[in-house]
């Protein structure tokens, strides 16, 4: 390990998850679709803290139990609800006979109970709060937006009540034998990018890159969008054939997923994992250009549970 991490390395707490993917070429300049200026989300005061995803990644919700409830849709009512469906029907008469159409819609995180605990239609809808960040909280999880990444917290509530605090730490290369940070978090302001999207402009040392997080109803995810090529391996005397990309991420005060094996790359012989947060899962993820037609790289988890910096798997 490079003697220059300890210092990194000695901030790290106790739980974190690394994404690799593997470099078997030169990183591109990524294109990216124009966003216009938005509303910024405010200033916030609090400890450092947060969470992300490299390419990107999903946390998929889980099946809960199943409600009833009405409400009108178009010409059907929807006679019952659950949290990933919602069944509508009507009746109309036939020739001379009432007739019952029904049909089931389905999708992941439709629905979510109120504070009364009525089942509510999911909303994919980040609002600006009036002392600074934000808060998606029309859906099954939660997730609160710092205004400040580097001074705040993203915080993601599960729909089983657990807290998930992480914020980025930096992103490294690593050739199997050395390991070097090339860019760490830094300052940065959060702005709505769009109804269900903050993004956090320029937040790493070195070179510029973005971390935009999306709320879906069916889930959360954070992307590391490079809008500069990254130096290249070799720059720092390492193994560009062998070298992955990484970026680490640490989690605070948070229990240990359950961790499954997700299968490996058969090329390159890196293993990935699912983990289980409760009723939140981080699934397979991925690395891709933002132009038309680029492949993807598989992007993978490492999850290590002490500062040494050592692996528990590292592979995709």
């Amino acid at each position: 390990m490079n003697a220059g991490l300890t210092p990194l390395l000695n901030r790290i707490k106790k739980y974190k998850i690394m994404l690799v993917f593997f470099l078997n070429r030169r990183i591109k300049n990524s294109t990216l679709r124009h966003t216009p200026p938005e509303n910024w989300i405010g200033r916030l005061n609090m400890k450092r803290i947060h969470t992300f995803g490299l390419g990107a990644f999903a946390l998929a919700l889980a099946m809960l139990t199943v409600t009833s409830i009405q409400a009108q849709t178009g010409g059907y009512a929807v006679t019952e609800r659950g949290p990933d469906y919602k069944v509508l029907q009507k009746t109309v008469l036939e020739n001379g006979t009432n007739r019952v159409h029904r049909y089931t819609e389905l999708a992941t995180g439709m629905n979510y109970t109120n504070a009364s605990g009525q089942w509510m239609e999911a909303q994919e809808q980040i609002s600006v709060l009036p002392g600074g960040g934000a808060v998606a909280n029309q859906g099954r999880h939660q997730v609160y937006f710092p205004a400040n990444i580097y001074n705040g917290v993203l915080e993601v509530v599960t729909p089983d009540g657990r807290h998930l605090k992480s914020r980025p730490l930096g992103v490294s290369y690593d050739d199997g034998s050395n390991t070097v940070f090339i860019a760490t978090l830094k300052s940065a302001a959060g702005y709505l990018t769009s109804s269900n999207q903050v993004t956090y402009r320029d937040a790493f040392t070195g070179f510029k890159a973005d971390l935009v997080c999306t709320y879906r109803r069916s889930g959360f995810e954070c992307d590391l969008v490079f809008r500069q090529q990254p130096p290249t391996p070799d720059a720092f005397g390492l193994d560009a054939s062998f070298s992955t990309l990484q970026l680490v991420t640490e989690f605070f005060n948070t229990t240990d997923p359950e961790q499954t094996p997700a299968g490996s790359d058969d090329w390159f012989g890196l293993q990935d994992s699912t983990l289980k947060f409760g009723k939140l899962t981080m699934t397979h993820g991925k690395a891709f250009a933002m132009k038309p037609g680029n492949s993807q790289l598989p992007a993978s988890k490492l999850p290590f549970t002490n500062p040494g910096f050592t692996p528990v798997a590292a592979h995709f």
